[in-house]
């Protein structure tokens, strides 16, 4: 139905490192969890929608690495890349059904602020912001809360064009600022639409399996190694990949319980490792690679509705591998490789939809711990074992079979 709507939204995001144009700089982001934005639009009778945007988003600053002598500056913890935008977006919802898939695009203007210290020389890097066109690709799906409300989850990749930023010492920044972003959102609609089509009908009791894929950002971990303030510092946003097969038991309203057996694997390539005081920060290559065999206890709510939201909780045991080398002065020395398998758990929270009798997309965030890792340290190392953690966030996407009649 045509009418005008609102729409509110968070996201997380994520900047690939960020090169700095006819300079020997590289700029390593964290994962950000500050993402927000607004949006005011109209819907046409033909599935198009133009709306207005405003959005805001920000990233910590991980390293800011120089290729010549300076090497990599320890920038202090409160280091981040702001992002200010207005944009105009035009997307296009094809109304096959309940859940309804839209692509769309966006071209607005934004301003990037960048603030950069070195924390050893107690200096200021880069202070300063410019104003630059930006552009974004949207693609995403949609479903009905109400016959006023909607939900949509999609994913985005924006960049602006090169902004000419000045140093403190003087010398000039060249760079862009692309971001990939998971944003869910909420809209309101002026008029009321459509009766919402509830799900197929389905027995209580079932049998299912499911394949999850997704993005997996990978926490800095503390060493214990005998040196002061040791860490994994960095590390890339990695693919993750899982398979499930659980049983679930429902009442008469759908609302239930789920018990899944779920094995999945990802691996993320380390960039980073800190010494703290004793030697600062070093670049690595390599992963860590995780396989993890676990039980999940999850409960639907909200049983019957095209929307089905759940939680839940899992233990496993997982398989760690690590294999990272450090790259410091133009040369390569290995710092570990090793495994260790070791219990982890974690809690998760998510939305499903039936698309057909049988099949029920899912979209779930988890958070990840294995609390104690052990890894047989270099022969240089003053010990010969080090304790770490690892700890992850997970987005993943996942279409549900039923089993049986």
């Amino acid at each position: 139905m045509a009418g005008g709507y609102l729409g509110v939204g968070v996201g997380i995001t994520y900047s690939a490192n960020e090169s700095v144009d006819e300079t020997p700089v590289l700029i390593d982001y964290d994962l950000g969890f500050r993402a927000a934005q607004v949006t005011a639009g109209y819907a046409f009778d033909n599935g198009w929608r133009l709306e207005l945007e405003g959005a805001y988003r920000t990233n910590d600053l991980e390293i800011l690495e120089f290729d010549d002598a300076r090497g990599i500056v320890n920038n202090d913890n409160n280091d981040t890349t702001d992002v200010s935008s207005l944009m105009l977006n035009a997307l296009y919802e094809f109304r096959w059904a309940v859940l309804r898939p839209y692509v769309g695009v966006g071209v607005g203007f934004a301003k990037v602020s960048y603030a950069i210290n070195d924390a050893f020389a107690d200096m200021l890097v880069l202070d300063d912001s410019g104003t630059s066109f930006a552009y974004q690709g949207i693609i995403g799906v949609g479903a009905p809360l109400g016959r006023r409300f909607r939900l949509d989850l999609d994913y985005r990749y924006w960049r602006n064009a090169k902004l000419n930023l000045v140093g403190e010492m003087g010398e000039s920044f060249e760079t862009d600022h692309p971001i990939h972003q998971a944003s869910l959102s909420l809209r309101y609609a002026f008029k009321a639409r459509e009766r919402i089509q509830r799900g197929p009908a389905h027995s209580h009791a079932r049998w299912y399996t499911e394949l999850r894929l997704g993005a997996v950002a990978a926490e800095d971990s503390d060493i214990e190694d005998g040196l002061r303030d040791t860490n994994f510092d960095a590390f890339d946003l990695g693919g993750a990949l899982a398979l499930a097969v659980g049983y679930a038991s429902e009442g008469a309203t759908g609302r239930g319980w789920r018990a899944e057996l779920e094995l999945y694997r990802w691996e993320n390539d380390s960039d980073v490792v800190d010494f703290g005081s004793v030697r600062g920060e070093a670049r690595s290559s390599g992963q860590a690679e995780t396989v993890n065999l676990g039980v999940n206890l999850i409960y639907d709510f909200a049983g019957g509705a095209v929307l089905q939201p759940y939680a839940g909780i899992g233990v496993g045991y997982t398989w760690i591998d690590y294999d990272i080398t450090l790259r410091e002065g133009g040369t390569s020395s290995l710092y570990v490789d090793d495994s260790d398998s070791t219990v982890s758990v974690q809690a998760l929270l998510g939305v499903s939809a039936r698309v057909s009798e049988r099949l029920t997309a899912s979209f779930n965030y988890r958070y990840w711990w294995a609390p104690s890792v052990t890894l047989e340290s270099p022969p240089t190392a003053l010990q010969s074992e080090w304790d770490t953690e690892h700890s992850a966030h997970l987005l993943l996407l996942g279409l549900r079979y039923r089993l049986g009649r």
